[in-house]
């Protein structure tokens, strides 16, 4: 059973008033209670560092200028058998080389937390449409879920209408229109996006944006930063707004 501390749970309970009135009532909007906050955590191989070691902070931020959501500004560095694994909701992989593979009492353990509600969103930032890191996140999906494939999603798919209505895609290198995913009945527990998203977000340690997009425009970043939004609203209540962001207002308001 998936251990989501408490105020994830009211946070979805809240969501048809929370979704409905974030836009109207910004600035005093605490729909998911003032003591919830937002954990993050990066899943740790040990042959992969952290390539975008300021971009999860950095989207966090925006997402606390949009929402009444509190973050948690520490964002741990996650072992597949690190005991704290079930307390967060997401966790994100992002890399430009290959790794190696991992043993099959990681694999277990991964499949356990994706499971039980855990999501896994892996990000690649290698330029190589068919480099290491491709196969390699290919690989790991497959042995996490081996009666699945990774798929390309419908856009009719939550994570393009958690937050915004996404109809427009961004990363550091626009490359594909579209995000992959495994998905068991209705719910997809691993995501996974070729557009370098968290290379858009990422900072250098002056403030300024470490890369430039491609082709390049700020728009091209701001729909990264939709994106990475809805794909944590997406953790944190999954399909529960499925139908809720139909209403009207509401898309015209996330357009």
């Amino acid at each position: 059973m998936f251990h989501f501390d408490r105020n994830f749970r009211a946070l979805c309970a809240s969501a048809p008033w929370f979704f409905a009135g974030i836009w109207l009532f910004h600035a005093n909007a605490h729909a998911m209670g003032k003591h919830t906050a937002v954990h993050l955590a990066r899943l740790k191989l040990p042959d992969l560092p952290n390539n975008r070691p300021r971009a999860l902070s950095t989207m966090l931020l925006r997402l606390t200028e949009r929402t009444s959501i509190k973050i948690g500004i520490d964002i741990p560095e996650l072992s597949p058998q690190d005991a704290r694994l079930f307390r967060y909701p997401m966790l994100v992989l992002t890399g430009n080389k290959g790794f190696s593979a991992l043993p099959a009492q990681d694999i277990l353990r991964l499949r356990a937390y994706l499971s039980n509600g855990g999501l896994l969103w892996i990000d690649r930032s290698e330029d190589d449409k068919d480099g290491d890191f491709d196969k390699s996140a290919r690989r790991l999906a497959k042995r996490i879920f081996p009666q699945s494939t990774l798929q390309k999603l419908s856009i009719e798919h939550t994570i393009y209408r958690s937050f915004y209505l996404i109809r427009r895609f961004g990363g550091r290198i626009l490359r594909e229109s579209y995000i992959e995913g495994i998905t068991i009945d209705d719910r997809s527990p691993i995501l996974y996006s070729m557009n370098d998203y968290t290379g858009a977000w990422e900072r250098d340690g002056f403030g300024n944006w470490a890369f430039a997009v491609i082709p390049g425009d700020q728009a091209q970043r701001e729909n990264a930063f939709r994106i990475g939004i809805n794909i944590l609203m997406y953790a944190l209540c999954v399909n529960y707004k499925q139908d809720l962001v139909h209403a009207p207002a509401i898309l015209r308001r996330r357009r």
